[in-house]
């Protein structure tokens, strides 16, 4: 709850205060639904910020940079996590072409946000995969099987038990 309250302090909206927190939106929603203290002292944090000029959507500060390296750490895209840190797409994407040092921070916070599957299948409905000896198949078949015949005089293959025309 500490992290919301400075993070609102610092000019943030309640969107980049849960990321700054490290808690879903959710769960923010739900401590300013539940506990009126905590709702009132959120306020007084946001006033506190309006009066020194920090407002969510202002300027670019070291928190808001910081609320969209988290975002993108948590998986999040560079355009969604500018939009919860209060920064339009393309002001962002200008200060990304216009600094190196904010490309080389955002590939950075690419590169360490966790690999989630694209696509989940349920453990029921995965193929197993078979093994070297599953995936052969034999077939067994017994040459005096009165089904399949003898075989030729010749031995090849099998016949249908007849030795052929007569002559």
């Amino acid at each position: 709850m500490a992290e919301a309250l400075q993070a609102t302090a610092s000019g943030l909206g309640p969107e980049a205060a849960a990321v700054w927190a490290k808690v879903p939106f959710r769960v923010l929603q739900g401590w300013l639904d539940k506990d009126p203290t905590f709702a009132a002292a959120m306020e007084a944090a946001g006033k506190l910020a309006a009066a020194h000029g920090l407002r969510p959507g202002g300027d670019v500060t070291p928190a808001v940079f910081r609320v969209v390296l988290m975002a993108i750490g948590s998986g999040m895209t560079w355009p969604d996590a500018a939009r919860i840190a209060g920064v339009p797409a393309a002001r962002f994407r200008r200060m990304r072409t216009s600094s190196t040092a904010v490309d080389a921070l955002v590939r950075a916070a690419q590169k360490v946000r966790p690999i989630k599957p694209r696509h989940f299948v349920p453990a029921t409905a995965r193929r197993r995969r078979s093994t070297a000896a599953e995936g052969k198949s034999y077939r067994l078949v017994r040459l005096d099987d009165p089904v399949l015949g003898t075989p030729t005089a010749d031995g090849r293959g099998a016949g249908n038990g007849h030795a052929g025309p007569t002559a």
